[in-house]
Order: C-alpha cells, then structure tokens, then sequence
C-alpha cells in the first residue's frame, strides 16, 4: 500500500503505525492490517499480486520459500509480526513519480485496452525495484532487527536451498552446509514451518520446473536434469505427486486454459 497522503492510524498486525504522506506497507499473504483508523482524505493504493505474478504463471500458491526466491520480494519475506521493516517512506522528491505510477496501473488496470497485462507487469517491476531500494536505504536498523527476531537456522536452510535446489540436493545435503545432523534439522524445520525438510526442496525444484515447462520448449528430459533429477521417470512421478499430472499433460493444459 502507497499512501500519497493521509493521516490516523493504519494496524498491522496489532502494531499501530501514525500514518504519514508517503508511507509504503509491505503486507505479505496472512498477515492482517485495518484501516478502519485512517482518515476519510487520504489518497493511496493498494497493489495486490502473488509471488507467481512476477514469472507470469500459476505456481499454486504463496510459500515462504517462494517469495524468498526472487530478489524483488524478499523485502516482503522479512517483514516481521508486529510490523517492524513492514513500513517505508518515500523521500519527498520521488512522490510525485510513485503517485503518477500507481495511477497509471490504476488506469491500465479499469480500462482493459491492449497490453493490459505487459503495462501492469512493467508498472509492477519498477515498483518492487524501488521498494527493495528502499530496503536497502534503512538495511542496517532492519537487519539488527531481523538477526534477533528471525531464525538464524532456517534463514540458513532457505539461503542453503535457494543455491543448491538444481543439484540433487536432500535433507542430508542442507544439515551438512548449515552444520546439523540431518534427524535434528528434519525435526526442527518440521516443527517451526509445519512441513518437512524435504517438501521444501521439492517445492522449490517444481517452482522452477513449471517456469520451464511454460517459458520454454525444453523436453521434459532436459528440465528433469536442469531442476536436479538424475532420472526423468522419477521427476515424473514427483511432478504427478504434486500437480496431479505428469509434466507434459501439465504443460498442454497450462498452454490451453
């Protein structure tokens, strides 16, 4: 959310922020935020997308392990409950072009004419770049922050996961890097994310494959190979496992609908 101007009260996640012109909330999926408080002038935006709008496709959902992944979001990974490095500001200078922007997707977006989508799409890139530069500007009170509020072991398997998944990485792999037995690190993933270790590898490996299968016309063979699969048959019947089809018949249905 851009507030271009406003004032009163804006609540996320029970943390109460005095809002003020050019704030900018970074609201990831499950948090909850009201803005019963704000006065009845304010002039903002709200931009709502998924993690899979930035490749363009349907990645069957919004995952830690999927915002995490791309550059451009992962100012939205690390916002906190509580709301702490949920809000920036924007400079005074740069308003007016943050203003022009969202009322240049607003127009795009109710008006429905000829490359809706690729505007919207390049309207939405350049936002999220000036966001993470806005990150970027306040990184070292936000870091202290995150370094004692976040968990330091699964930051470490995500990091350890996002460099490794096109190799035939498992449990063992990433409890070797972060430098835990593998039967402690399942546990401990398990515990504090709801889900094993080895649904995290896998889901990062399918994220990739789908890009593949729709932006590319790679074989089935070759994309098995590129997201770490020694074996096509097993990646097939990983691939079933999740999405309920093998990866061809996925691919011809994605390209139909």
């Amino acid at each position: 959310m851009y507030f271009a101007r406003g004032e009163g009260r804006h609540v996320l996640d029970g943390e109460v922020h005095e809002l003020a012109d050019g704030d900018v909330y970074l609201i990831p999926p499950g948090h909850v935020h009201d803005l019963s408080g704000i006065d009845q002038d304010a002039k903002g935006w709200a931009i709502e997308f998924s993690a899979s709008a930035l490749d363009g496709m349907t990645c069957g959902g919004t995952s830690t392990a999927l915002w995490r992944a791309n550059p451009l979001l992962r100012s939205f990974a690390h916002v906190t409950p509580g709301g702490v490095s949920a809000r920036l500001r924007v400079p005074r200078p740069d308003r007016a072009e943050w203003t022009d922007r969202c009322r240049q997707m607003q127009r795009e977006y109710q008006d429905n004419r000829t490359g809706r989508a690729l505007a919207l799409y390049g309207n939405l890139l350049l936002l999220l770049i000036d966001i993470a530069r806005l990150a970027e500007s306040r990184a070292e009170p936000v870091q202290r922050h995150l370094r004692a509020a976040q968990d330091p072991v699964l930051a470490e398997v995500f990091a350890v996961i996002e460099e490794y998944w096109a190799t035939d990485l498992g449990p063992a792999d990433v409890a070797a890097r972060v430098g835990l037995t593998p039967a402690y690190l399942t546990t401990l993933v398990r515990e504090r994310t709801g889900r094993p270790l080895s649904a995290w590898i896998l889901e990062r490996k399918m994220a990739e494959a789908r890009t593949l299968l729709l932006s590319t016309d790679r074989s089935v063979e070759s994309i098995a190979a590129a997201v770490g699969f020694s074996d096509p048959a097993h990646f097939n019947r990983r691939f079933r496992q999740v999405h309920g089809l093998p990866p061809g018949r996925w691919r011809n249905n994605q390209t139909k609908s």
